[in-house]
């Protein structure tokens, strides 16, 4: 009976409370977009480059989010493009102070010119905020969604229609 109910203390020990725990990921905005303006008909996945799903793992886990897709399609320039999703138990204070750093070691990971996916979600599966980067011959497309609440949190400054109502200001302060 003792040892049942360590084994229960234990395995609650053993998971974050601050990660969270959800069964689907769902509602991408940005995403299928990207995906067309990777090269070909459609966005070949590729294999792991070695060493960068161990790399991108620990990013998340250093900005406290949990690495919960990954994969890898061929970029116009033939290198790898990572597509990732992120889940987090608090979007606004992840976008507002610790998406930057996982954006800084993704770029560090896969080149200040690499083509990515990057993709956060909450505790129940929805995104928040999503961002896909792709270089086309002569030129970079680039694709931004993010959830109107939290508009104001996120790192990736973008433009707003001259007399759009100006976001809300982030809950994170």
């Amino acid at each position: 009976m003792i040892f049942l109910f360590l084994v229960a203390v234990l395995t609650g020990c053993s998971s974050s409370p601050s990660l969270p725990h959800f069964s689907s990921v769902r509602g991408a905005h940005v995403r299928a977009t990207w995906e067309e303006e990777l090269p070909g008909a459609r966005a070949e996945q590729i294999h792991a480059p070695r060493g960068r799903v161990a790399a991108l793992t620990t990013a998340a886990r250093r900005a406290r989010a949990q690495l919960v897709v990954v994969r890898f399609y061929r970029a116009s320039s033939g290198r790898a493009a990572p597509a990732v999703v992120l889940a987090v138990s608090d979007p606004a204070p992840f976008l507002k102070h610790r998406l930057r750093a996982f954006l800084t070691r993704l770029q560090q990971i896969n080149g200040v010119y690499g083509d990515d996916y990057v993709g956060v979600v909450d505790a129940n599966g929805r995104f928040v905020w999503e961002n896909g980067r792709a270089h086309l011959p002569g030129t970079f497309a680039g694709s931004l969604w993010i959830r109107r609440d939290l508009d104001s949190c996120s790192p990736v400054v973008h433009s707003q229609p001259a007399l759009a109502e100006p976001p809300p200001q982030c809950p994170a302060g």
